[in-house]
């Protein structure tokens, strides 16, 4: 499961047109099948994280630290679309539904904006961020 995360990691650090597609106000034909494949690819991961955790594998709160990784997928409108449409198709039934009740308790959230300006010290702080050495 680890390895399966990092590796997560890494296609995201060395795909910026995989990242681009969470903040692109329209998708091309191929930033839709990247996304897509990608998407598919890592709820395919929480689907066999939850399997373990229904077979006595894994314990619950293992499986609910990899389940958290949903929310960051499945975090933007347009991801959440994606799920609704054409990204079930093909799970098992109860995980779909463990999703749905998982994604109806959290808002949207803005994570990929935020990492194209997180080095940014916005204005109101200027004033108070500390200096290097501080």
């Amino acid at each position: 499961m680890g390895e399966q995360a990092i590796s997560e990691l890494y296609v995201w650090m060395n795909d910026a047109d995989l990242r681009a597609c969470f903040t692109a106000e329209q998708l091309s034909p191929e930033q839709a099948g990247k996304m897509h494949y990608f998407l598919l690819s890592a709820m395919r991961q929480r689907e066999w994280e939850w399997h373990q955790l229904r077979d006595g594998i894994i314990e619950e709160e293992v499986e609910g630290t990899y389940r958290e990784v949903i929310g960051l997928h499945l975090g933007t409108e347009r991801s959440r679309r994606w799920w609704r449409s054409v990204g079930r198709i093909g799970f098992h039934p109860e995980f779909v539904a463990m999703v749905d009740a998982f994604l109806a308790e959290r808002p949207t959230i803005s994570y990929f904006e935020d990492l194209l300006v997180f080095d940014r010290v916005p204005p109101q702080f200027a004033a108070t961020a500390p200096g290097p050495g501080e």
